[in-house]
């Protein structure tokens, strides 16, 4: 655990600094502030540094997202099967319909709500803060809320729903030299490891 230093970021004015950069001496609150060769940087001096995240890692912290998404889905359709089988004589089980109907909608938008918050309050998706990555901006900066949860992935979709050809080409992208998808030319990011990010 990191101390509240008294002073505030030099790169977020309303953040409370808890490291100084051992290279130009600014402030650095949490979001900022990493270690490299046991010495505290800040995002300028120290996150162009950070290596690019693995594809395993990316891999699984995708899955995890969608998991995380899609699952109430599953439950919610497994229980509208369950609905259809006759119970006591009936052709359908109305409360059946209406739980399976409920789980479906509200837990997935309870779902992408809770990604959200988790995008405003870590900077990273659930599955990215799991497997320890984060999206930032190619110039090393944190990426914006918006810049991930608008143009990265909302932006990103709308256009790959009108042409199926962006979801196909998407991916096979990070097998590239920038290790960046599609999405992340389309937004200016890039993922890194951030194993050594203060918690």
């Amino acid at each position: 655990m990191t101390p509240d230093l008294g002073a505030t970021c030099a790169q977020h004015p309303g953040h409370a600094a808890v490291a100084i950069c051992s290279r130009c001496g600014s402030f650095a609150c949490r979001q900022c502030a990493r270690v490299e060769n046991d010495a505290w940087l800040c995002s300028k001096c120290g996150t162009t540094r950070l290596p690019r995240a693995n594809l395993g890692n990316r891999f699984v912290a995708n899955l995890v997202d969608n998991a995380v998404v899609v699952g109430p889905l599953f439950v919610g359709a497994a229980t509208l099967v369950a609905a259809a089988i006759p119970w006591k004589g009936d052709s359908e089980n109305p409360t059946a319909l209406i739980l399976g109907g409920t789980i479906m909608v509200l837990g997935m938008l309870g779902a992408m709500a809770g990604q959200i918050v988790a995008q405003l309050v870590w900077g990273q998706s659930i599955g990215k803060r799991w497997m320890k990555i984060k999206v930032v901006q190619v110039n090393g900066q944190p990426a914006e809320w918006w810049r991930v949860v608008l143009v990265r992935n909302l932006a990103f979709h709308a256009v790959a729903q009108l042409c199926g050809l962006v979801a196909l080409v998407d991916p096979f992208l990070i097998f590239g030299a920038e290790q960046r998808c599609l999405h992340d030319y389309l937004a200016g990011t890039i993922v890194v490891d951030v194993t050594s990010e203060p918690p």
